[in-house]
């Protein structure tokens, strides 16, 4: 896997943001980036400076993860994985219908953001790339 992809993690909770961005930095990711609403999530986005985005759900913003996970599938040709605390029936069939590659609940012990990274990666690009 190539450890260096641009990673954007778009949470509003900056120490859960700084605590997944260690768990990736650990396995040796090299270029994670860090944003906390939709619109510097946008910025970034539009910029085409990610491989791959990890999205909260609830954003302290008017717009949400889930918004930002539309845009990604108008406008980029990016895969994205969940990371939320919210895993009740109604959100999963939303988030469902979006396709994303991955979905982490809130709290997690940090192995699996890697692993959920890699195999989402390959995923998108091998059957949807």
């Amino acid at each position: 896997m190539d450890k260096s992809l641009n990673i954007l993690i778009v949470d509003d909770e900056p120490l859960i943001a700084d605590d997944i961005c260690g768990f990736l930095e650990s396995a040796e990711y090299t270029n994670v980036k860090i944003v906390h609403d939709y619109r510097s999530a946008a910025k970034v986005l539009d910029a085409e400076e990610a491989d791959i985005v990890l999205l909260d759900i609830n954003l302290q913003d008017e717009l949400s993860g889930i918004d930002i996970a539309k845009k990604i599938n108008q406008e980029h040709h990016v895969p994205f994985i969940f990371i939320t605390s919210y895993s009740d029936s109604a959100t999963i069939k939303e988030v469902k219908n979006l396709h994303p590659v991955g979905f982490i609940v809130k709290p997690f012990n940090g192995k699996e953001i890697p692993a959920v990274v890699e195999l989402g990666y390959e995923l998108f690009y091998t059957y949807m790339g």
